[in-house]
């Protein structure tokens, strides 16, 4: 089924926990139960229907799905049924995005400031489970760190 690019809506439904969860057509004929456990964690507000590929794909809110910020897209939620009869939501697409203004605001300082990477990197790791992966992804998280790392280096604390 083709993803849409859907944009999370502003907070026209008084949230922004969004989400796709796609269900097979025959799922509903076959174990309705099932499908009911599932439908009663989330609100659908778009459905599309997909004949071809026998599934259909709700747009949806729910507690179970996480807060977007406006400039996500909104993200497919893989549906897991528990022996119990319990059901989880699992975010399986589209990572977060990150708004240019916050990648800018890691590259002026980390010019201004003039961070050695490979020690910047090797303070994190002291403090954190960190990995290689950390460090590709310039958002939030990383700029709060840079800042905290710059913050000690030039306060002369021992990194």
């Amino acid at each position: 089924m083709a993803q849409p690019e859907l944009p999370v809506p502003e907070t026209m439904f008084g949230t922004t926990k969004i989400g796709r969860v796609l269900i097979a057509i025959e799922a509903i004929k076959e174990d309705p139960d099932m499908v009911y456990a599932i439908m009663a964690k989330m609100i659908p507000i778009k459905t599309i229907i997909s004949k071809e590929g026998g599934l259909i794909e709700y747009v949806a809110i729910s507690e179970e799905f996480d807060a977007l910020k406006s400039t996500e897209m909104i993200p497919e939620y893989v549906n897991q049924i528990h022996s119990d009869g319990s059901v989880t939501f699992v975010r399986k697409t589209f990572k977060r995005s990150i708004p240019d203004s916050v990648k800018d605001e890691i590259m002026r300082t980390i010019m201004s400031h003039k961070v050695d990477m490979d020690a910047f990197k090797s303070f994190v790791l002291q403090f954190n489970a960190a990995t290689a992966e950390d460090f590709e992804t310039y958002d939030e998280s990383f700029l709060e760190a840079l800042l905290i790392y710059i913050a000690r280096r030039d306060k002369n604390v021992s990194l």
